[in-house]
């Protein structure tokens, strides 16, 4: 018995490590960790080791009914069902997180964002080597599209949402009460420095913006305002001294044909869900349902800059375009289930930053596809399992009194 919880023990953080490798550099064969790990919940549940309480929880609904009213707005609206799939696999990841605090608790949350940590700097040491001597390509893959580094991942965007993702989580080791400049707290604080270099690399512009509003945000939840003027004056030079690359200029924001074309998305979405504001037009019926529409109203609509865009590059939007009312408020509730983070700033900072970084994905997913970015999901589920398993942990004990805030240097 203590051979097989020593196997389960170790198991989990080799499948914590493969994981993040493969959605850095072999997403495609995701399914290598996915299907043992449903395989393996089942051998659990039939051994009684775990029950079904275990898989029925909110988030889980929520999973289920998006799924099922992705089923019924394709069966109206004569679209094939073979993709709704992708959406019963938030599941994975989301129980793979829940598993870990509820089933593990001798595994810390610390090893954790540790392993996303060294994976996402493994992957931004290859870009930053690229950069410095002109590598073009290694191992078969272009190293960048353009001048904008994304190696092993399909999308440059996506490259920058897991680069984000593993920042902001990353910043757990600045802010834990343990972190010090012991060389347990060196480590991972000299990769959150590598991997922050990187994202620059990736030239992904909200990302950047907010990453850097969460820095400065934790730097002002934590006190260290000596560290927010010092990091305005920096900037402020930075601004002044260096000039602005072209993407970054404040009328490409605006102005840039990207963001026109988006603006067109976001008012076809709005005459889009009026039209069936239910369950929608299909799971996935953007890419068609935006263009009919652009084809029939295209002179009454204020933003004219039309592309061919397969989502409306806004989480909600989509939701309301694809799934109507019913898949907004599914998607919205796994969201904000997570709202209490704040008050855990002190109590338990592994608890918080967690938090942070459902506030970091809830932004930039307004701005950026979600349902059907398969590698967004699989980051953004797992830390619902997390964040929801720990602050159930969390609950069921009595909470120790908040400590004196305490930052790291960054």
């Amino acid at each position: 018995m203590k051979a097989v919880d020593g196997l389960r023990k170790y198991g989990i953080h080799v499948y914590f490590i493969m994981f993040f490798f493969l959605l850095f550099f072999r997403y495609k064969n995701i399914d290598i960790v996915r299907l043992p790990f449903f395989l393996f919940i089942v051998y659990q549940l039939w051994k009684k080791k775990l029950s079904l309480k275990f898989l029925i929880d909110p988030v889980a609904i929520s999973i289920l009914v998006l799924a099922f009213t992705a089923l019924v707005s394709n069966t109206v609206n004569g679209i094939p069902l073979e993709r709704i799939v992708r959406i019963l696999n938030w599941l994975f990841p989301y129980y793979l997180g829940k598993y870990a605090i509820v089933e593990c608790p001798e595994i810390k949350i610390d090893t954790i964002l540790l392993y996303l940590l060294i994976c996402a700097t493994l992957f931004s040491m290859v870009g930053l080597l690229g950069h410095l001597f002109g590598w073009e390509t290694l191992f078969g893959h272009e190293l960048f599209q353009g001048d904008r580094y994304k190696f092993t991942i399909r999308k440059i965007n996506w490259a920058g949402f897991c680069i984000g993702t593993s920042l902001v989580l990353g910043l757990y080791f600045f802010i834990s009460q343990k972190a010090s400049w012991r060389y347990g707290y060196l480590f991972p604080i000299v990769c959150w420095r590598v991997v922050f270099a990187s994202l620059f690399l990736i030239k992904e512009r909200k990302t950047i913006a907010l990453v850097c509003a969460i820095i400065m945000m934790l730097l002002l939840v934590y006190r260290q305002y000596w560290s927010v003027i010092v990091a305005l004056i920096a900037a402020g030079l930075i601004l002044a001294t260096v000039p602005i690359p072209q993407r970054y200029q404040p009328g490409q924001w605006i102005r840039g044909s990207s963001i026109q074309a988006r603006f067109n998305a976001w008012e076809s979405a709005i005459g889009l869900f009026k039209e069936k504001p239910l369950i929608g037009h299909g799971y996935p019926s953007f890419r068609q349902a935006h263009k009919a529409y652009n084809t029939q109203y295209h002179g009454e609509l204020t933003f004219k800059t039309y592309s061919e865009l397969k989502f409306a590059h806004n989480m909600n939007l989509n939701a309301l375009v694809e799934l109507g009312m019913v898949g907004f408020l599914a998607l919205n509730f796994m969201f904000f289930s997570c709202w209490r983070f704040y008050r855990y700033r002190y109590s338990d900072r592994s608890l918080f930053i967690l938090g942070v970084a459902v506030v970091f994905f809830y932004s930039a997913l307004q701005f950026s596809g979600f349902v059907h970015a398969p590698l967004r999901t699989d980051l953004v589920f797992l830390v619902f399992g997390l964040y929801l398993a720990l602050q159930n942990r969390h609950a069921s004990r009595v909470s120790p009194l908040p400590a004196e805030p305490r930052l790291t240097g960054a």
